[in-house]
């Protein structure tokens, strides 16, 4: 992913309180075109949001995608094969990001009452940052890393972009006909302490019964981060019901049927494994339910 310049949005419950009394549905919705099997339900929830609240929408490819590069000592002649794979990498992408584009265009095509735009850019640096940032909520393909091949979560554009804080991500897996029913995560890392926040301030899904999930509530933190947020839920006239919490040794299949009743999540990341020993013997609660729920804001 290009890298960004590192923008914090304030973390301080008061600031939060302040900046929602202002909340408002996104009025600029930016779509990124990466290909991928899930790209096309990607454009759907795109058009279906900005057709729901009006907000003025943009299809952008080839941001965020850079070719395969071979890295490390080459043998002789390995000069003109490094070459020949960035060569061939980068025209996949075009092509993929060309096909995601006529989709988009199709999709613009058929919806008049869309205010759409469409557009590539493959350049980096300042430009894409400020197109970045002048957008309430940026809709991203799931499983698609900055090569534009499949990816594990952690790993994807979407990770990335949410690693900026720029603005907030939805992440889609798959279209679901709507949302009724959401669950927000909050395990002991300080951005989960934001998740309602940032649910209120996207101004998305304001009908929707949100679920909060402790993971491992004995963590220092977790306990006051859940009633912190359901406080703030309730009092924004949220219906909140808390979940028993998880352990950091969870069943994987047994949380999948428990997240298998919503149809959206809010998670701090999509992955929350460091590299430790633990990491590999453990499940990592946000990446199952970034294999399970068919949406994923990133706020």
């Amino acid at each position: 992913m290009i890298a960004m310049p590192g923008f914090q949005r304030p973390d301080a419950p008061s600031m939060h309180e302040a900046s929602l009394a202002g909340a408002a549905r996104p009025r600029r919705i930016l779509c990124c075109l990466l290909g991928g099997p899930t790209q096309r339900a990607t454009t759907e929830v795109a058009f279906d949001l900005a057709r729901g609240t009006g907000a003025r929408l943009t299809g952008l490819s080839g941001a965020g995608l850079q070719p395969l590069a071979w890295r490390g000592p080459l043998p002789v002649g390995g000069a003109f094969w490094a070459e020949w794979l960035a060569a061939r990498s980068r025209q996949r992408l075009r092509q993929d990001c060309a096909a995601s584009l006529d989709e988009f265009q199709a999709a613009a095509a058929c919806a008049p009452e869309v205010e759409a735009v469409a557009r590539h850019e493959e350049a980096a640096g300042e430009p894409l940052t400020r197109l970045l940032a002048g957008h309430d909520l940026a809709v991203l393909p799931a499983g698609i890393g900055p090569n534009g091949t499949p990816c594990e979560p952690g790993a994807e554009v979407t990770a990335s972009l949410a690693r900026t804080r720029l603005l907030p991500v939805l992440r889609v897996r798959r279209r679901p006909l709507d949302v009724r029913s959401l669950v927000l995560l909050v395990g002991a890392s300080p951005a989960c302490g934001v998740g309602a926040a940032g649910l209120l301030r996207s101004g998305l899904w304001p009908a929707a019964a949100v679920s909060v999930l402790p993971v491992a509530d004995y963590r220092p933190g977790v306990a006051a981060g859940v009633t912190e947020q359901v406080d703030l839920l309730r009092r924004h006239g949220r219906k909140v019901t808390v979940l028993p919490s998880i352990e950091l040794e969870f069943e994987a299949e047994e949380l999948r049927r428990m997240l298998a009743h919503h149809q959206a999540a809010v998670v701090s990341c999509l992955s929350g494994r460091h590299g430790g020993f633990l990491d590999g013997v453990r499940n990592c609660a946000f990446e199952t339910a970034a294999e399970t729920v068919p949406l994923l804001l990133l706020p």
